[in-house]
């Protein structure tokens, strides 16, 4: 069983997406992007923009090179940019 992903990935999750979309996107993250990273989590999470086909191609993106992927949600700079994002496009 993947880790699940971290609360803050989750609350933004929720702001983002349906509620009957939700389970998919935790299953998503917890299956595929880095899940022991919440700042990854985050990253995918807002490239997204709350549409699981643009999750699921950032997810995929992760595994090509997170950096890009941390980059493209500008939290590539500073480590912890991700904490200050709280699920807005």
């Amino acid at each position: 069983m993947p880790p699940p992903i971290s609360e803050h990935a989750h609350k933004c999750a929720a702001k983002m997406f349906p509620a009957d979309e939700l389970p998919e996107v935790i299953r998503l993250l917890e299956e595929g992007s880095g899940a022991d990273s919440e700042r990854l989590q985050c990253a995918v999470l807002r490239i997204s923009k709350g549409v699981i086909p643009k999750l699921i191609h950032a997810i995929k993106e992760t595994k090509i090179d997170s950096r890009d992927v941390l980059m493209a949600a500008d939290f590539g700079l500073d480590v912890d940019a991700h904490k200050t994002w709280h699920g807005e496009p």
